[in-house]
């Protein structure tokens, strides 16, 4: 359902990457800088700096061996790395350490979506949205000082079922965030679901404007998200039976 004009053709990608099989399972996607996308996998503690002008891996950054690593960001030369159940990693750009801090969230909550405005860290869940795992009535993303990482999170949104219901029918039910990215130029927040194929966009003040049915063609299983800073926009896909990995770019 398109609520307002939406500024990019998902049917038509204006670049196309095929990801090396480090990243079948790619889980978690941001901007660094100029031609640079940071990538994580939901198997091993590593970061993998691609560069979109060369269409490959560069170098990468080893911080844990294993663990369910869904989400990741960049703010200030750092790597900002989720685990499903709550633990947060902060790498250093060079490698050189690493912090880590554990987020009032479980298992259940199965945290899948991080990213940053520069002032806070957004977190999205895929399971249950309450802190330690408590059920609650709406889907929530939490904000996080980034500046702070052990202040309790905050609710940023509150997204009643209601809007979904009345929006797409019967179709909240299946709308399960796997992915978290902020416009640079509106701010509007862009949401991932890849058990519905849906992409989700959220004004600031939460305010449903697009609710997308993905063609599962092009997006077998849409995992990440990002925009770099001119507003274009990259969708990354799982490798699912034949189809490899995928990476796209939409411009803006």
């Amino acid at each position: 359902m398109m609520i307002s004009s939406f500024p990019f053709n998902l049917k038509q990608p204006n670049v196309v990457w095929s990801l090396p099989p480090e990243l079948e399972e790619i889980s978690g996607l941001c901007y660094v800088n100029s031609n640079n996308l940071a990538m994580v996998n939901d198997e091993s503690g590593v970061i993998y700096i691609f560069n979109a002008q060369e269409g490959a891996l560069i170098r990468s950054l080893e911080f844990k061996e294993k663990g369910d690593f869904e989400g990741i960001t960049y703010h200030k030369s750092q790597f900002y790395v989720l685990r499903s159940d709550g633990k947060l990693y902060v790498v250093p750009e060079d490698g050189k350490g690493h912090k880590s801090y554990q987020l009032p969230f479980k298992l259940k909550n199965d945290l899948e979506g991080l990213t940053t405005d520069g002032k806070y860290l957004f977190i999205a869940p895929k399971g249950r949205s309450g802190m330690e795992g408590e059920k609650e009535k709406h889907k929530i993303i939490w904000r996080l000082s980034i500046d702070d990482l052990k202040q309790e999170p905050q609710k940023a949104l509150k997204l009643k079922k209601s809007d979904f219901e009345e929006k797409e029918g019967n179709g909240y039910k299946g709308v399960a965030f796997s992915g978290l990215a902020i416009h640079p130029i509106t701010s509007d927040f862009y949401v991932l679901s890849h058990r519905s194929k849906h992409l989700v966009v959220f004004s600031q003040e939460g305010a449903l404007k697009q609710l997308l049915k993905l063609d599962k063609e092009v997006f077998p299983q849409p995992e990440a998200i990002c925009f770099d800073h001119m507003g274009n926009l990259f969708i990354a896909t799982e490798a699912v039976g034949k189809q490899t990995a995928k990476l796209y770019r939409f411009s803006g």
